[in-house]
């Protein structure tokens, strides 16, 4: 039969045991296998709308004044040109992605090389971008006028007409490029062919051809400088005395877009 147990030995032996698993409880654990439960994930905030995209600058090329790239649609654009033979002012009104018209008022104190006379103008150019290759872009525009002309010292040479007269021009087509040079700077070329008469007092047909050439530099975010010159020749005819002349015009001014 077993001795009983000492009774003054079993109190120091548990304390001896408490103090040897207390010291061996962080290598024991270290050991142990890890639990194949994954912690439960921290609560995170719901996922919320993608960050908008960066909103798209206004690059030079968003807008021509003389050009072939239109303005956006709604928007408005409001211009101002002086030179040889006239000055012009205008808004540019955007009407869709690829069209948008232009009224304007011309206030002549000329015609062609011939400086002299007055009158003025009004006129709505419809423009159409119809293309884009190899950074280019091309439009057509029609800017039918009605012109009256103060006085006749800028008629052709062959008319008689020396009072008031009116200047209808019912067919104007242009068919004009453009492409930037810089970021801030754009070419212009086009042609432009118009027929047209002189109402009253007497019958004066005209058919001015001319080339163009202009640029226009994007001075800020919202103002332009424009500088154009059309050059070639106005055909006219009056009775059996047909005839040319040479056809000029020179402008600068300065563009606005809101």
């Amino acid at each position: 039969m077993p001795r009983p147990l000492n009774r003054a030995l079993l109190g120091p032996l548990l304390r001896v045991t408490a103090a040897l698993a207390v010291w061996l409880s962080p290598t024991l654990a270290a050991a142990a296998p890890p639990s194949s439960t994954p912690p439960p994930a921290s609560p995170t905030a719901p996922a919320g709308p993608p960050p908008a995209a960066a909103a798209a600058t206004s690059p030079a090329d968003d807008l021509s004044f003389i050009g072939a790239r239109t303005i956006a649609e709604d928007a408005t654009a409001l211009y101002a040109t002086a030179g040889l033979p006239d000055v012009e002012v205008g808004a540019v009104l955007g009407l869709s992605t690829l069209a948008d018209v232009t009224p304007r008022v011309r206030f002549q104190f000329g015609r062609g090389a011939r400086v002299r006379g007055g009158g003025v103008g009004v006129s709505a150019a419809f423009r159409m971008k119809f293309a884009e290759w190899s950074g280019w872009t091309f439009a057509v525009i029609g800017a039918p006028e009605v012109a009256l002309h103060i006085s006749g010292k800028d008629h052709p040479t062959t008319t008689n007409a020396a009072g008031q007269s009116l200047l209808v021009t019912p067919f104007s087509g242009s068919l004009v490029a453009d492409r930037l040079l810089l970021p801030s700077l754009r070419l212009v070329v086009g042609l432009d062919a118009r027929v047209g008469f002189f109402a009253t007092p007497e019958f004066v047909l005209h058919t001015p051809l001319a080339v163009q050439v202009g640029a226009e530099l994007r001075v800020t975010d919202s103002l332009f400088m424009i500088a154009q010159l059309d050059t070639g020749f106005d055909f006219y005819s009056q009775g059996s005395l047909p005839g040319n002349e040479t056809y000029l015009r020179a402008r600068v001014g300065l563009g606005w877009s809101r």
